[in-house]
């Protein structure tokens, strides 16, 4: 994977790179098949660089209301899960551990934190 630069901003980068992705799928349909599993179960954490866990998880909601995707949060003992479907062939989830929700550094005990729910109140 080639390393990011300071001249492009990340998320053109981002951007840049899935409209890549998107153009050889759809020259090649060939590959298809062979990138289903990756782009169904696309998974990640909330990176350690990034600050504040939970105010990355609550952007991460917010942008998916805003742009209509449909998303679905799980909240368990451990972490909050947020995953958003991009149609019956992507799908992204990202995870933030009870540690990064409740703003704290990784301590050996996993304390307790507030779900995240979707705005006006439902999960």
């Amino acid at each position: 994977m080639s390393e990011t630069t300071t001249e492009t901003p990340l998320h053109l980068q981002q951007a840049e790179g899935l409209e890549a992705l998107a153009a050889l799928i759809r020259n090649r349909p060939e590959i298809a098949e062979t990138v289903r599993l990756a782009l169904a179960y696309l998974n990640s954490m909330v990176p350690s660089r990034v600050e504040d866990g939970r105010g990355a998880m609550e952007d991460l909601v917010a942008a998916a209301d805003a742009t209509g995707i449909v998303y679905v949060i799980s909240n368990d003992r451990d972490s909050c899960r947020v995953t958003l479907d991009f149609g019956p062939a992507v799908c992204l989830s990202v995870r933030a551990s009870a540690e990064r929700m409740a703003g704290q550094p990784a301590p050996p005990k996993v304390p307790a934190y507030e779900p995240l729910t979707k705005p006006g109140g439902a999960s």
